[in-house]
């Protein structure tokens, strides 16, 4: 499913406002409104055309409408999803939190990595997750007819695709492309928004059926039907001619044919 998702910001701190509106515009997301008040967001909300598919909020902004009340208001009279990012982790904060249906993160958490804010954006405005929850994390994984769901970040777009139907994860310069099986059985290669160490760190820890082979390669190893020498280097071979042979880090050999024989 694609889609080019809109989004609306809280946030009165200047450095990260502008973190965040990079970070997003580098993402694809198009930045709807950016405030500092959640007094001016919800009265320039009303003349807006269309309304956002997702709102990121700070919680303690300045103004008599904190990031809380802000998004209680969204969610009760426009139904827009929410995510928080905030310092905020107080007991009394993060009770107020669960009054709305929210996404909550850390902005500590966001300057390290935007792979899971993307995922959050993308999810919530696809309407795809099981259900509206709050609380630091790691993703519910989110089922589908096909199994577990990947979400694959594009450009400006986003595309959901089977884990399943993934074949071969490689690195190309700075970003990660991914080869996987469409409906009809074609193979198709996406580019990600991110590099392979992200991918690993993400994708390896949640489907132990993917596994790095090479700086450069992951692989489905239900898609693989054995390794091939041709002199001093190992191959996988893909099943049904899905890919031609890749080759094998050393330092992975060991590890990949004891995989192997597991499956």
């Amino acid at each position: 499913m694609n889609k080019s998702i809109q989004v609306i910001v809280l946030e009165d701190g200047a450095f990260q406002a502008e973190l965040l509106q990079s970070k997003l515009k580098s993402g694809g997301y198009e930045i709807m409104g950016l405030f500092s008040s959640g007094e001016d967001l919800l009265d320039d909300l009303k003349k807006f055309e269309t309304l956002p598919d997702v709102a990121i909020l700070d919680i303690d902004v300045k103004g008599k409408v904190d990031g809380i009340e802000t998004a209680r208001r969204l969610h009760d009279e426009y139904s827009i999803p929410i995510i928080f990012l905030s310092q905020l982790d107080d007991n009394i904060t993060r009770k107020r939190i669960k009054e709305v249906p929210a996404i909550f993160y850390s902005k500590k958490d966001i300057l390290v990595s935007n792979i899971e804010l993307f995922d959050a954006i993308d999810r919530l405005a696809l309407g795809n997750l099981p259900e509206p929850w709050a609380g630091h994390h790691s993703y519910k994984k989110l089922k589908g007819d096909q199994g577990d769901i990947v979400s694959v970040l594009q450009g400006k777009e986003s595309f959901f695709l089977s884990a399943d139907s993934i074949i071969l994860i490689e690195a190309n310069k700075e970003i990660a492309l991914i080869l996987f099986l469409d409906d009809g059985g074609s193979i198709q290669k996406k580019p990600t928004r991110t590099v392979l160490k992200k991918v690993e760190e993400e994708l390896c820890n949640s489907y132990d059926f993917l596994i790095r082979i090479s700086r450069k390669h992951i692989i489905n190893i239900n898609k693989v039907s054995g390794i091939t020498r041709v002199g001093e280097k190992s191959y996988v071979e893909f099943k049904s001619n899905f890919h031609p042979m890749v080759s094998i880090g050393r330092g992975y050999l060991k590890s990949i044919k004891n995989r192997i024989k597991e499956v």
